[in-house]
C-alpha cells in the first residue's frame, strides 16, 4: 500500500466479515449450512480474483506502482503478494487477458466460474488473440464464440479449453476447419520453440526434472513409460503374495520406467560421444572406503554424494568409473576396464540366463544388468562363473552389504552345474534353514541341469558373511 493510501470501505468491511467467520469457526454449523458456506466461499474466491485483476489492470495502465513504489506492477505484485517472478507476470497477463475477453471476465466476476475454469477458457481462446486468425471471422462472430463458450460453465477447465474449438464450429462453421488447421500449426511451432528440459539437485538424494515437449513427442514418451508401468503392474499382480513385499505406487513405477528407458539406451551404446568419450559417470572413493565398501562416494560432475549401496550396485555393470583416491586425495586407480561386462561375455550371459535370473522374475535381458557375485570391488573376476543377469530391482535385492548381519539378505551362489541359485534371508524360514531357489526358466532351457544342490543351506550362523538382502519377494 502506498503511504497515505486507504482501501475502499466496502473491501475493509468484507475482509472484517471473513475474519469474523474464521474466528467463529465452523463447529457450530449444521451440515447443510456447512455445504452452503463452502459453495459461497468458492464463489467469493472468483469474485475476489476478478476484483484483484481489475485493480491490477488499472495499476498497470496508470503506472501507479512505478510512480508511488518505484517498481513496475509485476515487481510490486511479487513483493506484496508473495509470488515468484513467473507467477507475478502470469497474474498480470491474466489481468490483460480479461480485458480482451469480457465474457470470461463477467463469468469470473459473477462468481459463476472458478478461476481455473476461466484459465481453461482463456487457454482455449488464444486463437482470438492472433490477428491473422481473428480476421477470418465476420463482425461479431469472435464475440459470439467467446459468449458461447462462457455459457458452458458446467464443464471442467480442460473440457472448456477443448470446447473452444467446438464453439467455432457452432458459430462460424465456414471458417472452423481453416481456424483449426492454422491454430494447430502455430501451436506446434510454438511448442517446438518453447520445448525445454531442466533439472535441479535437491541436496537430499534426488534430482528434480522439469520438461516441456511438443504434444506428439510427449505422447510418445507417455506411451513408452506406460508400457513399462503396465508390465510392472502385471508382474506385481502375478507374483506370489508375500507379506514382506512393498507395493509400488503408479508414480514410483513411472519413475522406474524412465530409469529403465535410460538403462536401455545406455546398454545399446547409441549415445554420441560427450567430452571426447561415451557418456559415463565417475565416482570418487578414498582407498579406505573401497576396502571397506561401506562409505559414500561422490559424483565427479555434480559433487553430490551417493550412498555405498548405490555405487556398489552400479560398479557391477554400469558405465561407472570408480576413481580411487589416497589419503591426500591423490588418484591411485581410475578403474579396471575389465570390470565392465564386454560384448562377448554379455552375449554368453544372455544365452545362459535369458533374462533376470531371480526366481519368479521374467524381465528380458535388455532390461537387466550383469551382477558380480563376488563384488568387483572385493576382487571378484569379470567372468561368466562370477556373473548373473539381474533386473534393476533384483540387482538391488542381492547386492552385498558388508554392514548387514550374515544371513539377513538374499544371496547368489553359483551352482556346480554353472546355473545361479538364490538363497533367501533366514527370516523367511522359521527353522533358520535357507533353501536354494532357482528361476524355473532354467528347467525349460537346460532340462539336464542338476538343480539346486543339497536342497538348503545351513542355518544363518554358518553362513558366509557376504550375503545380499531384500525385504521384497522374488
Amino acid at each position: 500500500m502506498a503511504p497515505g493510501g486507504t482501501p475502499p470501505a466496502g473491501l475493509v468491511r468484507a475482509a472484517a466479515d471473513l475474519s469474523g467467520f474464521l474466528a467463529e469457526g465452523t463447529v457450530g454449523l449444521a451440515d447443510p449450512d456447512l455445504l452452503a458456506a463452502a459453495g459461497l466461499l468458492a464463489s467469493l474466491g472468483s469474485v475476489v480474483r476478478a476484483a484483484e485483476l481489475a485493480v491490477l489492470i488499472d495499476l498497470e495502465s496508470r503506472g501507479t506502482t512505478s510512480a508511488l513504489a518505484g517498481v513496475p506492477t509485476h515487481a510490486w505484485l511479487r513483493s506484496t503478494g508473495g509470488l515468484t517472478p513467473r507467477q507475478a507476470k502470469a497474474r498480470l497477463r491474466e489481468a490483460v487477458a480479461m480485458v480482451a475477453h469480457p465474457h470470461v471476465a463477467a463469468a469470473l466476476a459473477s462468481g459463476q466460474a472458478s478461476v481455473e475454469q476461466c484459465e481453461g477458457m482463456l487457454a482455449g481462446l488464444t486463437f482470438l488473440d492472433d490477428p491473422d486468425l481473428a480476421a477470418l471471422f465476420d463482425a461479431g462472430q469472435a464475440d459470439a464464440v467467446e459468449a458461447h463458450l462462457a455459457g458452458h460453465l458446467t464443464q471442467d477447465p480442460d473440457e472448456l479449453r477443448k470446447l473452444a474449438n467446438h464453439a467455432v464450429e457452432v458459430v462460424a462453421p465456414e471458417v472452423a476447419d481453416e481456424i483449426e488447421r492454422r491454430r494447430l500449426e502455430r501451436a506446434e511451432a510454438r511448442a517446438r520453440m518453447t520445448r525445454r528440459l531442466g533439472w535441479e539437485r535437491d541436496g537430499a538424494g534426488s534430482v528434480y526434472f522439469r520438461a516441456k515437449l511438443p504434444t506428439l513427442e510427449g505422447e510418445e514418451l507417455i506411451s513408452l513409460v506406460g508400457a513399462h508401468v503396465g508390465a510392472a503392474l502385471r508382474r506385481q499382480r502375478d507374483e506370489p503374495a508375500d507379506p514382506d513385499r512393498v507395493e509400488l505406487s503408479v508414480a514410483q513405477l513411472r519413475a522406474d520406467a524412465l530409469v529403465a528407458i535410460v538403462d536401455a539406451a545406455q546398454a545399446a551404446g547409441t549415445a554420441p560421444a560427450h567430452g571426447g568419450d561415451r557418456p559415463r559417470i565417475t565416482v570418487l572413493l578414498d582407498q579406505a572406503t573401497l576396502a571397506g565398501r561401506l562409505g559414500p562416494g561422490v559424483l565427479l560432475d555434480s559433487g553430490e554424494p551417493i550412498p555405498a549401496s548405490a555405487w556398489r550396485r552400479a560398479a557391477c555393470d554400469a558405465d561407472l568409473i570408480p576413481a580411487i583416491l589416497g589419503g591426500a586425495g591423490q588418484p591411485l586407480d581410475l578403474g579396471r576396464t575389465v570390470r565392465l561386462v564386454g560384448a562377448d561375455l554379455r552375449q554368453a550371459l544372455h544365452l545362459r540366463d535369458r533374462g533376470c535370473a531371480f526366481p519368479g522374475c521374467d524381465q528380458p535381458p535388455r532390461h537387466c544388468e550383469g551382477h558380480h557375485i563376488t563384488p568387483w570391488a572385493a576382487g571378484g573376476a569379470t567372468a561368466l562363473d562370477n556373473l548373473v543377469l539381474l533386473c534393476r530391482r533384483h540387482h538391488a535385492t542381492v547386492e552385498p552389504d558388508p554392514a548387514s548381519t550374515p544371513g539377513s539378505r538374499w544371496e547368489v551362489r553359483m551352482g556346480p552345474d554353472g546355473i545361479p541359485d538364490f538363497v533367501p534371508p533366514h527370516s523367511r524360514n522359521a527353522a533358520g534353514r535357507r533353501p536354494r531357489l532357482r528361476n524355473s526358466r532354467y528347467t525349460l532351457l537346460h532340462p539336464d541341469c542338476t538343480g539346486p544342490p543339497g536342497g538348503a543351506d545351513p542355518p544363518s550362523g554358518a553362513d558366509p558373511p557376504k550375503s545380499p538382502d531384500s525385504r521384497r519377494s522374488p
